[in-house]
């Protein structure tokens, strides 16, 4: 027969394993936590880095307006509007003002959902004056 050490050795026993099984159950819980909570932040990271990226393209964009402003200048004009549009995406809107001794270009680039503004000015050589 069992006496009361031997019932309290067993009730021991299965008193620990059930704080085992506890324990175990708490370990695979912090485990998916951790997990999660890592791909968050690398889900996260991705997200900035392809902001940045789009950031980066609205910015090529905005200097090619800049470019084709200065080199396709119509000089009778006070002011001229140009949007530029390539494979049917309009990459970039240039807005040209003719000013005293020179000439301001606002170019706003695009990529995605980024949108970038350049604000420049070009003096006129002494020749075209």
């Amino acid at each position: 027969m069992c006496n009361k050490a031997d019932l309290k050795f067993l009730f021991f026993i299965f008193i620990s394993k059930k704080r085992l099984s506890l324990w175990y159950q708490n370990l695979i819980l912090f485990f998916f936590i951790f997990i999660s909570l890592g791909y968050s932040q690398s889900v996260q990271s991705q997200d900035s880095t392809s902001v940045e990226d789009d950031v980066v393209f609205a910015y090529k964009n905005a200097m090619k307006g800049i470019i084709w402003a200065i080199d396709n200048y119509p000089y009778k004009k006070e002011a001229t509007y140009k949007d530029l549009i390539s494979d049917n995406k309009k990459i970039c809107s240039i807005k040209i003002f003719k000013q005293e001794g020179g000439l301001k270009i606002i170019s706003i680039g695009f990529y995605n959902s980024s949108t970038v503004e350049i604000t420049t000015y070009k003096s006129f050589p002494e020749k075209l004056k």
